[in-house]
């Protein structure tokens, strides 16, 4: 019997791939004896050699005009899309979800590229007015230098580009540090700016775990920008490095979004809405929601067709033809779900659907049944905490005054949906709802690229927006310059 070749990989430094003696193993959670491949556990020499990298290719990229840096991400996003197929599989593989999710994953990451590809038409500064005759004002916007992306395991390749795209239109080379539970999706970023002929340096990739490759990144001198996206906890960390080190810090963290449904709603419709937004990615986004408030005098009848979707969800390996909910994605996360489902049971919540692990086949992989909590209260844990996962605690409510207070009582402020036929009442909680990202009668995650995002409180508060034209704030300085012609 011919044992099976375990692919080794190298960080990407300076246009090419360097392997480093010490690795750690990508696995398919559906599947945890199958080793995807092998990745570098960066010491502080491969990520100063990957900061080297990107700060040797800064003065030739920041001289780079932006229409050109704009035709870069064109390419890069060319360059990924002649092997589609491949990168979908790769994306379920390491990371669970199914097909379909990766499929629209991966499209949502080349939006990103030619979203900011073809802003790069429109981008500079300002002319200003002067009191004073003869007189020329402009605002200039400049690169920040090194920037380092830290990336998460939920959304591997989006997020990933997400970044990129608006870090180098500004004139930024980048160290990116993806999460090691998925790894791969950042090695066919770092193969495709290769392919695609970005210039040495400007794209670097470094692999190893965040507490240690991902600290010494963000602690690195010449890094002049952080921009995170995952945990509340790793993000105050971060804070704390780019206040001690006088760099701006970007962070999007986590959440415990609320879902309003109003007795004036369209139930079939909520319930539908609801569970794409509960389910998606097996509840492993920091936009799902996972709090249902519902006015009592609808409650009964829209817990029943809630149910009724969740039970649609089919569960089982992501490359499987008809499965909606694949498995989360490490161990270590089916362990911290699993423990917040038996916190709701000990609190006093009632399971109404799932509850527990399936059997059979899928005993091996790590999956958790979709699970629906009724008898839920504001102060409960699973009511407060962020469980990323596929558990959704339902909530009454008596009118919109309870619904606002009970949403906004949550140290999170992400996103937040509301059910209504009412334009006024949908209005209300526009203005009340404490988050950064608000929808009405639309899932509370999956927002277009072109959209300003970000939270409020501890689901983010850096102040600094991702998508949109806004995420280039954050990448670039505004210099002010006034000139005095002829003199």
């Amino acid at each position: 019997m011919t044992a099976t070749v375990e692919p080794v990989y190298g960080n990407l430094v300076g246009g090419a791939f360097a392997r480093v003696e010490s690795t750690f193993a990508d696995t398919n959670p559906a599947a945890p004896d199958d080793v995807v491949g092998r990745f570098p556990a960066s010491g502080p020499a491969e990520v100063d050699a990957a900061v080297e990298a990107a700060a040797a290719a800064l003065p030739a990229w920041r001289r780079t005009p932006p229409v050109q840096r704009g035709r870069a991400l064109v390419a890069l996003a060319r360059a990924l899309r002649e092997r589609e197929d491949e990168i979908v599989a790769a994306i379920t593989r390491e990371q669970g979800k199914p097909l379909a999710e990766s499929r629209g994953e991966f499209g949502k990451a080349l939006e990103y590229l030619d979203y900011y590809g073809a802003l790069a038409y429109e981008y500079g500064g300002r002319l200003l007015p002067s009191a004073r005759p003869g007189v020329e004002i402009s605002i200039r916007r400049e690169p920040l230098g090194v920037v380092a992306l830290l990336t998460p395991w939920n959304v591997p390749i989006a997020i990933p580009t997400r970044k990129i795209g608006p870090a180098l239109l500004a004139g930024n080379t980048v160290v990116l540090k993806p999460s090691t539970e998925t790894p791969l999706s950042a090695h066919v970023i770092a193969e495709a700016a290769v392919a695609a002929g970005l210039p040495p340096g400007v794209i670097n990739v470094v692999h190893g775990p965040g507490s240690t490759t991902g600290a010494a990144l963000a602690r690195h001198p010449r890094v002049a920008g952080i921009s995170f996206t995952g945990s509340t906890e790793v993000g105050r960390g971060l804070a704390v490095i780019g206040a001690e080190r006088l760099v701006k810090v970007q962070l999007e963290l986590g959440g415990k979004n609320a879902s309003i449904v109003l007795d004036d709603a369209d139930l079939d419709h909520a319930a539908e809405q609801i569970a794409i937004a509960a389910l998606s990615g097996s509840g492993q986004q920091c936009t799902a929601t996972s709090r249902v408030l519902v006015q009592r005098s609808v409650l009964e009848a829209f817990t029943e067709r809630l149910l009724a979707r969740v039970r649609a969800w089919p569960v089982g390996p992501g490359d499987r033809d008809g499965v909606r909910l694949g498995p989360l994605v490490s161990e270590r996360q089916l362990q911290t779900v699993t423990a917040y489902v038996e916190i709701g049971r000990q609190e006093g919540a009632t399971v109404l659907l799932g509850g527990g692990r399936p059997g059979g086949e899928l005993a091996n992989g790590w999956y958790v049944e979709a699970t629906v909590f009724g008898d839920v209260t504001p102060d409960m844990r699973i009511a407060r905490e962020e469980i990323f996962g596929p558990v959704v605690a339902i909530l009454p409510v008596d009118d919109d005054d309870e619904a606002i207070r009970i949403a906004n009582d949550s140290v999170y402020g992400l996103s937040a949906a509301v059910f209504t036929r009412s334009l006024a009442r949908a209005h209300r909680y526009v203005d009340e709802i404490e988050v950064g990202a608000m929808a009405v009668n639309l899932p509370s995650a999956g927002w277009e690229v072109q959209t300003a995002f970000g939270g409020f409180k501890a689901s983010g508060g850096s102040g600094w927006k991702e998508q949109g034209v806004e995420a280039l704030d954050f990448f670039s300085e505004l210099k002010a310059v006034q000139v005095l012609p002829g003199t």
